[in-house]
This record gives structure tokens, sequence and C-alpha cells, in this order.
């Protein structure tokens, strides 16, 4: 029983050591590298530039955290230990893309967890290149949307400023909202949706179907439908 004891106040420290390892990130930034570590995010905080994360970075976001994407960013890992999670008690939103830059997105290997909104694509975004692929989403419980693509940025005399994007192989499970696209058709958002898998994603609030209680849903007209979202592949 005295070692019991003894040992009691080492486990105190060992906890309090890990309690205060964990860095606050706050203010605006331009070109930054997250290293591994755990990281708390309680506002929005800017990343103009180039932002990249590498594995073993995790980063917590709570009240109204959120990390506005001014520039690029590349989070890609190989055994899904980049970690985007929301606090248990009051959940942060996630990741919002603004303005309009010729750089990419480039997600892979990322968990998406507990977030209000994971991503969200500002109205007016413009980047040549986005690639999410093979990330986890789970248990995000926000009720607005999952991921959300508002119309880009679109100069009608530039004919080659089509932007690639790609949603591939990711996993979303257990998830409480969709996957909303405003323009299904586009003049330069090309979308690619294919081979994804969702499982036991459930609507919020929804005792009828509306068009929104699908898990990927938007709009789509004939006015402006050069390039129109494909969704190959999945499984639901």
């Amino acid at each position: 029983m005295k070692h019991i004891y003894l040992l009691i106040p080492v486990f105190f420290i060992a906890f309090c050591n890990f309690t205060y390892s964990q860095d606050t990130l706050q203010g605006s930034y331009t070109d930054y590298k997250i290293e591994a570590g755990s990281y708390l995010l309680n506002e929005s905080v800017r990343f103009d530039g180039s932002l990249t994360i590498v594995p073993g970075a995790k980063i917590m976001f709570a009240d109204k955290g959120a990390m506005i994407i001014g520039g690029s960013i590349t989070a890609v890992t190989e055994s899904l230990d980049i970690e985007f999670i929301g606090a248990d008690q009051n959940p942060g939103n996630g990741l919002v893309i603004v303005n309009q830059k010729d750089a990419e997105i480039q997600l892979q290997g990322v968990v998406f967890k507990n977030l209000n909104t994971p991503l969200f694509f500002d109205n007016g975004w413009y980047r040549k290149k986005v690639v999410i692929t093979n990330n986890h989403f789970i248990e995000n419980y926000g009720k607005t949307s999952l991921i959300q693509i508002l119309t880009p940025y679109n100069d009608f005399f530039d004919k080659n400023s089509s932007i690639e994007f790609a949603l591939n192989e990711n996993l979303f499970a257990e998830n409480n909202s969709s996957i909303f696209i405003q323009d299904l058709g586009s003049l330069n958002l090309k979308i690619d949706i294919k081979n994804n898998t969702f499982i036991n994603n459930k609507i919020y609030g929804l005792d009828s179907y509306i068009i929104s209680s699908n898990l990927i849903y938007g709009r789509l007209d004939k006015i402006n439908s050069t390039n129109v979202t494909r969704i190959k592949g999945n499984s639901f």
C-alpha cells in the first residue's frame, strides 16, 4: 500500500506536464508550420501564405475556434495522425477557406471529429486545386453542414481558371449534417466525389424528407453548368 501512495504524486506530475504542454494558437500568421504536438485554438486564427501541418499534430478547437485559411494548406499523413478535434463541452468550428489565391489545398489522412463545420469554403473563394482524400470525418454533431462549398470566385475573362476539386476515398461516419455544394454545376469548379464511404450518418432535426436531408445536396441549373459535379462509386 505504501508503494501506491508513493506513485500518486508521480502520476499527478505526469498529468500536469501533459496539460501544460499544450500550445495555444492565436492571432495571425503568414508562412507557418505546425509541428507534432498538442495545440489549443479557441478563437478565429488566420493563416495567410503557406501553412504546413506535420504528422503528429493534434489541434483542439474550442468555443469560437476556427482556422481561417487565406493561402495554401498542406496536411498530409499516411497514418491518420493529424487530428482536428472539437472540445468536449464547447466544440469549435474547423477550417474556413477564404480569399482568391493561386495555391493548393491538400488534406490527406486527417481526422475531423466533434466539430461544428469541419470544412467551409466561403463565398468568393478560389484555389487552383483542392485535394481532400483518405480523411476520416467522424462524430461531427454540427447542425449546419459537414462540408460547405459556396460559389467560388470566377473571372469571366480568364478561360483557364477552373478549380480541380477532389473529394475522394474519405470516411464519413456518425455525423449530423450534409455536404452542401451551392453550385453542382459551375463555370469554373470541377468537383469529383468518388469512392467515399458513408456510414450511420443522421441529418439533425428532420422528421420528413426534404432536399437538404440528402447526404450530398446543392443546386443545379442550365445557365452556368459548364462543369457538373461528378458523383461516382460512393458507398452509402
